[in-house]
């Protein structure tokens, strides 16, 4: 795993962040969010720190980043990016490791969509092949698949599956809330959260979490569960 810290401050410094202009509170999530994946922690992040009217040039910063063995996802639907640990992934891919699938209407656990597989493969075979550090996702997919492909590449235990029905009303969620300890940081980092129906009593293995970021380089690891009703579905 590379030195956290380290990592944080040279995607800090990156000219491709450094000459966006957007307040630095931001820049530092973001920074903070990009070396979990570059470090080793998380397989894959959806960004969400950058404002929307901000442009990153993804390959300029991802090739100003020592060590960085990441890709950038593109998905056209809703126009998202992924940066993705390719080795992780690799790992990922080569244990068939896939979450839990609820569908959002009715709740209920459905089987894996043979649509999501192939996008996986398709990942893994455009990393072997293209010299570029961003990948296009096909915009022939729909956005249950790419919600469900989300979900995988996030490492959710559940990932949710959208359905063309009305999602149902006040649902009751068991939210999951993982943070660590980093060498070199004080403090808990925030690492991953996700939820699960709670009607549908999914078994969550939280031990086998604390091991998987341990594993990584993690020197702490604590997971929280907090309940929560939400009107809908929000995904």
């Amino acid at each position: 795993m590379t030195n956290f810290p380290i990592t944080v401050d040279a995607i800090l410094h990156s000219p491709a962040l450094a000459d966006l202009n957007f307040s630095r509170a931001r820049k530092t999530q973001f920074a903070r969010d990009v070396a979990l994946v570059v470090s080793g922690i998380r397989l894959a992040y959806l960004v969400d720190a950058l404002p929307a009217n901000v442009t990153m040039d993804y390959d300029r910063l991802l090739k100003s980043i020592p060590r960085a063995d990441v890709r950038h996802v593109y998905e056209p639907i809703f126009q998202q990016s992924f940066l993705v640990n390719e080795l992780l992934f690799k790992q990922m891919m080569s244990s068939s490791y896939l979450p839990m699938f609820v569908s959002t209407s009715p709740l209920s656990i459905v089987s894996a969509s043979s649509t999501v597989q192939h996008l996986l493969d398709t990942l893994a075979t455009a990393f072997g092949q293209c010299a570029n550090r961003t990948v296009d996702l096909s915009s022939g997919s729909d956005e249950s698949t790419m919600v469900a492909l989300a979900g995988v590449l996030l490492e959710y235990p559940v990932a949710y599956v959208p359905c063309s029905t009305t999602p149902e009303a006040c649902v009751s969620l068991t939210v999951y809330h993982i943070q660590a300890i980093l060498q070199g940081l004080e403090g808990w980092v925030n690492i991953v959260s996700f939820s699960s129906p709670t009607k549908l009593s999914l078994t969550v293995d939280v031990e086998a979490l604390r091991v998987r970021y341990q594993r990584r380089g993690a020197l702490k690891v604590k997971v929280e569960q907090t309940v929560e009703v939400v009107d809908k579905l929000v995904l």
